[in-house]
């Protein structure tokens, strides 16, 4: 389960954001929509415990993200929240397995191929597993960034413009697979976006205003 109340960020530069109070059951998917500079991207980094809010509370997992700090944040996160970006991030020295076991390791989980293999083989791309991210194609690497996301069995699965830079084809594919994959592992999945190509896709959707 996921909440947020009485939400509210402020940048350095002075602007100011207010976020609607929302919550969204375990297995539950929603669709962040809103125009640039409406807080889209701010609302998923302090979901993901990368920001902190000046004012209000943030639940996951039935846990408030506010009374967490330093490792002790970093290990929740690791563990209950799955994060996919439009840049993949994936680490360039490392194979696709190791990228895999890497976001264990992080978040204090033991380590076993078996893991890789629960998250890679529904994906289809068991066999890239000793690949490095330069040796695949954008849908593999894609894949391999929801593959990630998931390893660690997250409450939360939170994807920012996961499909912007897609061409249409693309995009639904990938909208699909977190769908899918996400109702696999019974996570819940936000996708922040301004791609109106997925509005068809999700029942639930949260349109941000801009309020700076």
């Amino acid at each position: 389960m996921l909440q947020i109340e009485n939400l509210h960020y402020q940048y350095a530069d002075g602007a100011n954001l207010s976020f609607p109070d929302w919550c969204l059951d375990r297995g539950e998917n929603c669709l962040l929509l809103g125009e640039s500079g409406s807080g889209k991207s701010t609302l998923l980094h302090l979901l993901a415990g990368l920001l902190t809010p000046q004012r209000g509370t943030i639940t996951v997992a039935d846990q408030q993200l506010n009374t967490l700090q330093g490792r002790q944040l970093d290990r929740f996160r690791g563990r209950h929240i799955g994060l996919v970006y439009q840049r993949l991030h994936l680490v360039p020295a490392l194979s696709v397995e190791q990228n895999l076991e890497l976001a264990r390791y992080l978040a204090g989980l033991p380590q076993h191929p078996s893991h890789v293999a629960r998250v890679l083989e529904p994906l289809g791309i068991m066999e890239k597993r000793r690949r490095r991210p330069a040796e695949l194609s954008q849908g593999e690497a894609q894949r391999v960034a929801i593959a990630r996301a998931l390893i660690n069995e997250p409450a939360v699965v939170l994807a920012d413009e996961p499909t912007s830079a897609l061409d249409d084809r693309n995009c639904g594919r990938v909208a699909e697979l977190l769908i899918q994959q996400c109702a696999q592992h019974n996570a819940s999945l936000i996708v922040a976006t301004h791609d109106r190509r997925l509005t068809d896709r999700f029942h639930r959707q949260q349109r941000l205003e801009m309020t700076a």
